[in-house]
């Protein structure tokens, strides 16, 4: 069988300097135009988007159940529009899947891994203040100024909206850890990416917790 990738080599070492030149720069605008159709413009570092927050913390959830972190996003008024979120882990024990993401007019509520996601002390219940009103659609959406919650008692006010981040735990792990978040993002035809550095573990019962090694 003959490897067309071998042809190809042979008929650039053929060409003249000049022409393989031209040759390989076409080729590479070809690629670069082709990235372009398929993903958009290149990310060019994290942009007016803020992530302002940190989390060094080990918490109880469910082994089996998704749970949910709040993660506050403040763009000011650059109107930036999130396009998605990727989390990752660089320690033993592995990243939980994103299944769903959602918006959380209330900021701060929740900043560590919470679950369940009902009932009276779920997610929607505990992070969630001003009812389920509070929570909405994030990917595509502009990122507001500023976020008002209602609840019987006091309206409160917050720069920016929440990232709810829906996670379901890894299969037949006790226990799962984040050390980075990615927020994707673009404002016009600029799109960037903003990452967090965290510590984040959450296990299913407290002796797996006694077992966290460091990273």
């Amino acid at each position: 069988m003959t490897n067309p990738g071998a042809g190809v080599l042979a008929r650039l070492r053929s060409m003249s300097p000049r022409a393989r030149r031209s040759c390989l720069s076409a080729g590479a605008a070809l690629a670069a135009t082709a990235a372009f159709l398929t993903w958009g413009p290149v990310p060019i570092g994290a942009g007016p988007l803020h992530i302002d927050w940190s989390m060094d913390a080990v918490a109880p959830v469910s082994g089996t159940d998704p749970s949910a972190i709040t993660v506050p996003l403040n763009a000011g008024s650059s109107g930036a529009v999130v396009d998605g979120v990727a989390i990752a882990t660089s320690r033993k024990y592995p990243a939980p899947a994103i299944i769903a993401l959602h918006s959380n007019r209330d900021v701060n509520g929740c900043l560590s891994p919470w679950s369940p996601m009902t009932g009276p002390a779920g997610y929607y219940a505990m992070c969630a203040y001003g009812g389920p009103g509070t929570i909405g659609p994030l990917i595509g959406r502009p990122i507001p100024v500023s976020s008002t919650v209602h609840a019987p008692r006091s309206i409160q006010t917050q720069p920016g909206i929440g990232a709810m981040i829906v996670v379901a735990p890894p299969q037949g792990a006790q226990c799962w850890t984040i050390t980075s978040i990615a927020v994707h993002y673009h404002v016009g035809l600029k799109h960037y990416t903003a990452t967090v550095a965290v510590n984040i573990a959450a296990c299913a019962t407290q002796r797996a917790a006694a077992r966290l090694e460091g990273p």
